[in-house]
């Protein structure tokens, strides 16, 4: 993408009145992004915005410049990823509401794999922080990235079990890249990038985590996932935002059972009751992500596909775990394209009947 382009992504990205339902109907009715900035309250209103949110959109553009955040963005050495990026995680893609970018350090190669998020409380209890190492180091063997987010508690337990077990794990931050929130967690954001792992978050570098921000970046962590694990949970949990986001966009959500006498499971064994999978073991998970047979083996054979669609198909598919359904939904490609590419690849080899 060319810089005169991105620094306009970048420029409405910085503008809380402009989220990501306004921006997609500004990137669809103005010819440019550029065209769109500039645009003024009178061609807002054609665009179909009320006065009042144009007027906010004219006011708050005021503050913000565009190129100035494209030269700070190279300044600071960061990346950013667009919806238009054919590297945009598809599964992210496929929500109601994806970001209009992410900022990241680190490799993406990581989104590609199958991810499943581990959420639970800043405050874990013995029993979380045990149940949700050994669930991890059970995990192992197998191509799974842990998603969490960078919080005190399950998250940052989440994320050290993941690279404590060599497996590759995604931070998705509540906060901008330059200011990792908490401040105590640098350490541990380091060292998922050194070991081939990301952080992500769609708020502009600069930006200070805050009540808002969280609950907002929740739905990023489910919509990377296949599935969201909550390992404990109060009744009134942030984590439990997260589980109400993974089943809003379609995703499985499973549930560690916990004490009944314990605040701490209240929101888990709800979860449950309203059925969440239960998960006592990491076979359950394994169950739930159709993963019980897809070990890695100790040699990696290349997978020679035909075609970029197969190739998508196939990680959406096998990597990804969605249904032919949603494969269709994600990909837009014509069913019949979806379904003999499917077939091809159960001729090959590569996958099982999925019919």
């Amino acid at each position: 993408m060319k810089d005169n382009e991105l620094q306009y992504w970048l420029g409405f990205n910085a503008l809380w009145s402009v989220g990501p339902t306004r921006f997609k109907a500004l990137f669809n009715y103005f010819p440019t992004l550029e065209t769109a900035w500039n645009a003024n309250l009178s061609q807002l209103r054609q665009a179909g915005f009320s006065d009042k949110v144009a007027a906010k959109i004219v006011s708050e553009r005021k503050n913000v410049n565009p190129a100035e955040l494209l030269e700070n963005l190279k300044k600071d050495e960061l990346n950013v990823l667009t919806q238009k990026n054919p590297e945009f995680p598809s599964l992210l893609q496929g929500i109601y509401d994806p970001p209009m970018l992410l900022y990241y350090k680190g490799k993406l190669e990581c989104v590609s794999k199958l991810c499943l998020a581990v959420v639970g409380p800043r405050k874990a209890s013995n029993y979380g922080k045990n149940i949700t190492q050994e669930l991890i180091k059970d995990l192992a063997p197998y191509n799974i990235t842990i998603v969490s987010g960078l919080a005190l508690g399950i998250d940052a337990i989440a994320h050290q079990a993941a690279l404590d077990t060599n497996l590759a794990t995604i931070a998705v931050l509540g906060s901008g890249l330059n200011k990792i929130f908490p401040i105590h967690n640098q350490g541990i954001a380091q060292d998922i990038i050194n070991s081939g792992g990301l952080i992500l978050s769609e708020f502009e570098p600069e930006m200070h985590a805050n009540k808002q921000t969280f609950p907002i970046r929740n739905r990023i962590i489910s919509g990377l996932c296949s599935a969201t694990l909550i390992v404990e949970a109060g009744a009134k949990s942030g984590a439990l935002v997260t589980a109400e986001c993974a089943l809003d966009q379609g995703r499985e959500v499973l549930s560690v059972p916990g004490n009944i006498t314990s605040l701490q499971s209240h929101g888990t064994n709800k979860l449950i009751k309203d059925g969440a999978t239960i998960v006592t073991n990491a076979n359950d998970i394994l169950n739930a992500l159709n993963l019980t047979e897809n070990k890695i083996s100790s040699t990696n054979i290349p997978i020679a596909f035909s075609s970029e669609s197969e190739k998508q198909i196939y990680e959406l598919l096998i990597q990804q775990g969605m249904t032919v359904d949603t494969i269709i939904d994600t990909t837009k490609l014509d069913p019949a394209v979806v379904h003999a590419t499917i077939s091809t690849l159960e001729l090959k080899g590569y996958t099982s009947n999925h019919e």
